[in-house]
């Protein structure tokens, strides 16, 4: 199947995005929160954004992203939050389906995830400041800018106005858990 579940992923072509608007509970700012979805790509693009949030000013907020040149030039997964990285020297670009998910506490922790395992965890996180921005699902925020473009299948993504646990990360892999599920809420 060309997507994770059932038929509701999105597959990009390097210059497409999904922006969608602020919903309740969408402000994070200095709140605890997560994201995740599952990936598929095998494009050599050195940088794909799988989800992202920006401020004035065009500053990354928030990004979930796949890249080189950021922290390191090796191909790397990264969850930025105001210009400060979680990342890995990671390669997802083989065709199968990855889990990858990044998570803010209140004490200023980010932790990245990748198939259910925390693969980076940094104490430099600040809070998000002015994220009245839309949401980007495959590429930057700005118009006209397909630098950033993701080349493959994004599916299942979710914002959570919570972090997640270590254990529920590990849970939301192993049973490729359907966010669509309303019964698990």
């Amino acid at each position: 199947s060309t997507t994770k579940f059932g038929s509701f992923g999105l597959t990009f072509n390097g210059s497409m995005k999904l922006n969608f608007a602020n919903f309740s509970g969408s402000h994070i700012g200095a709140k605890s929160f997560a994201v995740e979805a599952w990936v598929r790509t095998t494009s050599g693009k050195s940088q794909q954004q799988i989800i992202s949030k920006y401020s004035s000013g065009g500053v990354q907020a928030l990004t979930l992203s796949y890249r080189e040149g950021s922290c390191g030039a090796a191909p790397r997964l990264i969850f930025r939050l105001n210009g400060a990285d979680a990342c890995a020297n990671v390669n997802i670009e083989d065709g199968n389906w990855h889990h990858v998910a990044g998570v803010k506490t209140q004490g200023n922790y980010q932790a990245l995830y990748l198939d259910g395992v925390a693969i980076n965890i940094s104490s430099n996180a600040d809070d998000l400041s002015d994220t009245n921005h839309n949401w980007t699902i495959g590429n930057w925020h700005f118009p006209g800018d397909n630098t950033g473009g993701f080349n493959g299948t994004i599916d299942e993504v979710a914002v959570w106005n919570i972090s997640l646990s270590n254990d529920t990360i590990l849970q939301h892999y192993q049973l490729g858990w359907g966010y669509f599920n309303t019964s698990n809420f």
